[in-house]
């Protein structure tokens, strides 16, 4: 289930409609939800419900590296093999540790506990058989010739038996008198890496190199049980009922084949484990090799020889396995040090994570698991029959703004005489510092509790349970955490004012003569629904007066007609009411640019006409209120349209002069006696005016018009 806020996408989904006063809540249910939270002794299902984990107690810490094998004596004493100097430490009932043997540099894989009292140890490189009396006194009972002995353990028969590697072969060895007898030589494998032996005094292997289980019967004959998609089985163990479970540790990226699932048995992902083989390169091969995955998985073998698959995880290798009595497998991971759990009904959890980053060795004891680690070895002892407690406590959790946080609620099971809590706190910074509220008193009531952390962005939850025994756990399978924020300001990002004069090259906007165009842009983080009104003033006004109202939409045309000449300015102005009380609305505003609103024409003045030599001049003025005369010409007695040019040469002003300069005796369109003669002009916001002027010449006898018949429309 992903994790989620109540509002939106990313970790956002909406519960209600949307707006500043809706309520919203965080959460948190499933493995996404909480796998990146801190665990401190609580695990979590991959149904993802958290309960309480075993308590963990350092029992050894003598800085070696690797704690390879435990061993219980027969006193009652817990014996480790630890380190690459073949140092075997015994650690007391009481708790004493003290080092028990020490073999001079060889590296002590497995120990076993003889039923003659001895302690055995298996010592590579090269293979060799040491057995160790109560006191430590150490005897090479046998030499062999392979060059590792990976696992040891007795039979039923009191004989040694033992699991070795180049070459991989399964030896016995009888612990009077050393006598060394291969059993068995796998030439297709490099080593057999586990073992295990069974009440009837079968044995059962786990090879590197093709991993594959085999079974060597108490008739002598060996047969290969399971060709594992993995080529390396790492380790082995057996439950009341005889079945076999084996667990894989191959480091390497295979190609699947048709018997291999690639779901995890647990959807979550330790963060240290996201990361890119340094033999990898950028090429397209290496990015094909990359997408193929590297898994191990433990496997079951049913009595009647079937195998299923009981857990996979990516990205991490198994070394270490134990099965309880209710059939209960405990699985000891490498690179990252967790411990993983299936129960006997096939529920996997994340039971918890150490320090460490191997967990090479289990040995299970009624309700006590004992742990051997490496990098850095340690044996720990997990106690699962005694109170325990655990926390949990969450990722940060990012409301986006200052919140006011409502009731807390979970759903969950408390049996008798365990116990289940939660608190919070909040502040402002990521990660938490120390500006942030101390942690909350317990909340209890699993119905709600109010939240007493303060006002802030971010909030933790911390969930703290306590049991008598493990199979006694409180489980907490969600919780809920409402919040409402602050309404915050909505914004006018823009305004934007489109005159018909500029539409003209704007291919997104069409108007026509005397309209305008005002569009905006306004947006609200809280998502509220805007109400948008529109205001206007003049140069000579400071009031804004109201213009449209409560439009839901972010752009107005207006016909400029409606508005007096003048110089206007518009004002944007967006209200989040429609989502929130009159009490905690809030309205934000953008102005405009200032714009002329000019609909009036130029006038024509003086236009008079008057015989100065051998030329009527035309002489006259257009002016304009607001706007800058921009185009002036004339027609003389019907004729084409010519430009008249200002007087100064240029349009630059609200007034031009007006100079026609028509020869008499060179101007073909003049008449003699009566001619009319008509002025165009307009202003830069492209208003018209027309104005036309009567006058009478006589022109010289031969002059182009001289005693023409035409008739013309002569204007008063």
């Amino acid at each position: 289930m992903k994790r989620r806020i109540i509002i939106s996408a990313f970790i956002l989904t909406i519960a209600a409609a949307l707006g500043a006063v809706t309520t919203s809540f965080y959460e948190e249910s499933g493995i996404r939800d909480f796998e990146s939270g801190r665990f401190d002794g609580i695990s979590v299902s991959e149904n993802g419900e958290l309960s309480l984990a075993p308590q963990m107690q350092v029992l050894l810490d003598k800085s070696d590296l690797f704690v390879w094998s435990l061993a219980r004596g027969r006193g009652g004493e817990l014996y480790a093999a630890s380190g690459v100097r073949g140092r075997i430490w015994r650690i007391g009932q009481d708790g004493t540790v003290n080092l028990f043997a020490s073999l001079q540099a060889t590296m002590i894989r497995s120990l076993a506990a003889g039923p003659d009292g001895r302690l055995y140890g298996a010592a590579s490189a090269p293979g060799r058989i040491v057995a160790m009396d109560v006191d430590g006194t150490q005897t090479i009972l046998a030499r062999l010739t392979n060059t590792y002995i990976h696992a040891i353990a007795f039979g039923s028969d009191g004989k040694l038996y033992a699991a070795c590697g180049n070459p991989a072969s399964l030896e016995r060895i009888d612990p009077v008198t050393g006598k060394v007898e291969r059993l068995y030589h796998a030439k297709q494998e490099a080593h057999f890496l586990a073992l295990a032996i069974d009440k009837g005094g079968a044995i059962y292997l786990g090879s590197d190199g093709n991993g594959v289980l085999y079974k060597r019967s108490t008739d002598g004959t060996v047969r290969s049980l399971y060709d594992a998609y993995e080529d390396e089985i790492s380790a082995i163990s057996l439950d009341a009922a005889g079945r076999v479970f084996f667990a894989t540790a191959t480091q390497r990226r295979r190609m699947t084949g048709g018997n291999f699932e690639f779901g995890d048995s647990l959807d979550m992902r330790e963060k240290e484990q996201r990361r890119q083989d340094a033999s990898e390169s950028d090429d397209d091969e290496a990015k094909k090799r990359k997408k193929v995955p590297h898994k191990n998985s433990v496997y079951r073998l049913n009595a009647d020889n079937s195998v299923d698959k009981i857990f996979t995880m990516s990205d991490t290798s198994f070394h270490s396995l134990a099965v309880d009595a209710q059939g209960t497998v405990y699985i000891g991971s490498g690179d990252l040090g967790v411990l993983y759990r299936v129960s006997s009904t096939g529920t996997a959890s994340r039971l918890l994570r150490v320090d460490e980053n191997q967990l090479l060795c289990l040995l299970l004891e009624g309700q006590r698991l004992y742990v051997g680690t490496g990098n850095d070895g340690r044996v720990r002892m997990m106690d699962m029959g005694r109170d325990i407690k655990g926390q949990y406590t969450s990722r940060v959790l990012d409301c986006r703004a200052n919140v006011t946080f409502g009731s807390i609620s979970w759903n969950g099971i408390i049996p008798a005489g365990a116990r289940l809590s939660l608190s919070t706190r909040s502040g402002n910074t990521n990660p938490p510092d120390s500006t942030w509220s101390e942690w909350s008193a317990p909340y209890t009531r699993m119905e709600g509790e109010k939240i007493s952390s303060p006002r802030a962005r971010y909030v933790q939850y911390r969930v703290e349970m306590q049991a008598a025994a493990m199979d006694a756990s409180p489980r907490l399978y969600s919780l809920k955490i409402p919040f409402v924020h602050d309404n915050r300001q909505p914004r006018v990002r823009s305004v934007m004012l489109t005159t018909y004069h500029e539409a003209k090259n704007n291919k997104k906007i069409k108007l026509n003569p005397g309209q305008c165009a005002i569009t905006w842009q306004s947006e609200d983080d809280d998502n509220d629904t805007l109400a948008t009104s529109l205001y206007f003033r003049t140069d000579n006004s400071s009031a804004w007066r109201l213009l449209k109202v409560d439009t839901s939409q972010n752009q107005i045309v207006l016909n400029s007609e409606m508005l007096a000449d003048g110089w206007y300015q518009f004002r944007i102005h967006v209200s989040d009411r429609p989502s929130n009380p009159d009490s905690m609305a809030k309205t934000a505003h953008a102005d405009s640019r200032r714009v002329l609103i000019d609909n009036t024409a130029p006038l024509v003045e003086n236009l008079a006409a008057r015989i100065e030599g051998d030329s009527v001049i035309i002489s006259g003025r257009v002016r304009d209120a607001l706007s800058h005369v921009s185009v002036m010409r004339f027609s003389l007695n019907g004729e084409d349209w010519s430009f008249v040019p200002p007087a100064d040469g240029v349009f630059d002003s609200l007034s031009e002069e007006i100079r026609i300069v028509l020869p008499l005796a060179g101007t073909a369109s003049l008449m003699n006696g009566s001619n009319v003669i008509f002025i165009r002009a307009c202003d830069q916001q492209e208003n018209w005016v027309t104005a036309g002027l009567t006058f009478t010449v006589t022109l010289p006898r031969g002059a182009a018009g001289e005693g023409s018949e035409r008739r013309y429309l002569l204007l008063d």
